[in-house]
């Protein structure tokens, strides 16, 4: 009866570490994918860019930026925004210099990115032009 019980713990205790391997071997890595909620309570339809200097006054809540490590020496790096109203969009590089940047043509056009980068560190930004004060972008590099 002790040998049956002994077995059942190794093999309950192997099922348990087999399960866990999975989240074990994503422990440590960035994130590849997710949905932000990017707030700006101050819409500023000025000159294009205008609203992600720091001329334009940042409301106490706004969340404007989220940075993005990428892990892979060449990767896509892709946002799907799901604004209602204008808002405008851009991704910049450790140092600050903007790689890509997005306005739509029409107020409800949604400020979609996609841009291959090398592995580091970039910058989402998307800030309200004259739009709803909050959106949610999907994003993903792949």
């Amino acid at each position: 009866m002790r040998t049956y019980r002994k077995v059942a713990v190794l093999v309950g205790a192997a099922a348990l570490l087999i399960s866990a391997l999975p989240s074990l071997a994503g422990a440590g890595r960035a994130p590849t994918s997710g949905t932000w909620t990017f707030t700006d309570a101050t819409p500023n339809p000025s000159n294009f860019g205008e609203c992600f200097n720091s001329a334009v006054p940042s409301a106490p809540g706004d969340v404007n930026s989220y940075e993005v490590k990428v892990t892979k020496k060449l990767a896509t790096l892709s946002t799907t925004a799901h604004n209602t109203l204008d808002w405008a969009a851009q991704i910049t590089d450790k140092n600050g210099g903007v790689l890509i940047s997005a306005d739509g043509t029409e107020p409800n056009v949604q400020e979609n990115m996609s841009i291959l980068v090398r592995k580091g560190k970039y910058t989402v930004s998307y800030c309200n032009w004259a739009g709803e004060p909050q959106i949610t972008v999907d994003w993903s590099v792949k």
